[in-house]
């Protein structure tokens, strides 16, 4: 497969709303994919265009797992243990974490060993998962409409979606996805105006390997999570994503 790294402005073609709501998610060509996200700014509004097709496989792809996250997280009838399990089951499905754990080590991987590799990978995507089930499971979702997509190439699409929440001003999430098989995709990356999720932990992380090492990295991260804390680096990733605070706000840092 060759190589199509996503560009660093988007591009998008207008596209009819495809709404999810609920009244009162080679391995060498992946890691390409991901690799303009280093050198890019977070995602910028989306802009109207006619130069890439949409993706409507992606899109389809978003809006499963947001119907999934918005019904769950608006569950009346699970406590909120039971929400937090069910939002980790739908990010574990959703996120390709083989393209992302690599993307996020950086330079490091080459230098690591594949039980190396395996340890990080495991102990990556459950404090992933567990971290933003737990921060989702208290901020309700109400809608989460696919508003605009395009295909980056064969393997690689974005998707905008606006998200609605009672408590908060509407967000702007643009989902990064690779086709891992066909009619199969898999979320890289989730972007707003001021975040990145995929160029927030690999700064953090790089900076955690180049102080710490490989053993301190992974103990920092179990140590977080069985804590069930956030990363210092992380907090105003999260507050910008999934609380909607704007970038005159907050900045991106990896502290």
């Amino acid at each position: 497969m060759t190589p199509h790294p996503l560009p660093k402005t988007a591009v998008w073609p207008a596209g009819p709303t495809v709404a999810v709501r609920r009244p009162i998610a080679t391995f060498a060509g992946t890691i390409a994919v991901l690799a303009g996200l280093a050198l890019a700014p977070a995602a910028a509004e989306p802009s109207t265009g006619a130069s890439q097709p949409r993706a409507p496989e992606a899109e389809r792809a978003v809006a499963r797992l947001g119907e999934r996250l918005v019904t769950t997280v608006n569950d009346a009838s699970k406590d909120t243990g039971a929400r937090e399990r069910a939002l980790e089951n739908a990010l574990r499905a959703a996120l390709d974490f083989d393209a992302l754990a690599d993307f996020v080590l950086g330079r490091y991987a080459a230098e690591l060993s594949a039980d190396q590799k395996a340890t990080f990978q495991r102990t990556f995507s459950a404090y992933v998962v567990g971290t933003y089930a737990r921060v989702m499971a208290g901020n309700a979702i109400d809608d989460l409409d696919v508003v605009k997509s395009r295909k980056v190439s064969a393997d690689t699409a974005a998707v905008a979606t606006r998200v609605a929440r009672r408590t908060a001003d509407d967000t702007r999430w643009i989902w990064r996805l690779h086709r891992r098989e066909p009619g199969c995709w898999g979320v890289v990356d989730l972007q707003t105006p001021a975040a990145s999720l995929a160029v927030n932990y690999r700064s953090a992380f790089g900076n955690l390997l180049d102080r710490r090492g490989f053993d301190g990295l992974i103990q920092q991260i179990h140590a977080h999570t069985k804590r069930e804390a956030v990363l210092p680096s992380e907090n105003r990733a999260i507050l910008m994503l999934i609380r909607g605070l704007q970038a005159n706000r907050l900045a991106l840092t990896a502290q």
